[in-house]
């Protein structure tokens, strides 16, 4: 019953999204134009597994798209999650 009542909230939640960004498209249409490029479009990252206060900085200043900050996250569950989802 569990795994039926996820299955269900995911379908559901799948379908939130994509109805989002239909309704951002229809409205504000040309989504890619709000796709990052050049030097803003960085990704970070940190090798060492430490979420840096300056790395926060110039994610918050647009100065970077991503923040990858290897080994914050156990892998295993990563991998669980990324399944799961």
């Amino acid at each position: 019953h569990q795994e039926r009542s996820y299955l269900t909230n995911n379908e559901t939640r799948n379908a939130a999204i994509q109805s989002l960004f239909r309704h951002l498209e229809n409205n504000y249409g040309n989504l890619p134009s709000l796709i990052d490029q050049g030097p803003a479009a960085e990704t970070i990252v940190s090798t060492d597994g430490v979420l840096r206060p300056d790395h926060l900085a110039r994610l918050f200043r647009h100065e970077a798209t991503a923040l990858h900050v290897i080994n914050f996250f156990n892998r295993q569950s990563a991998v669980q999650l990324g399944e799961e989802l």
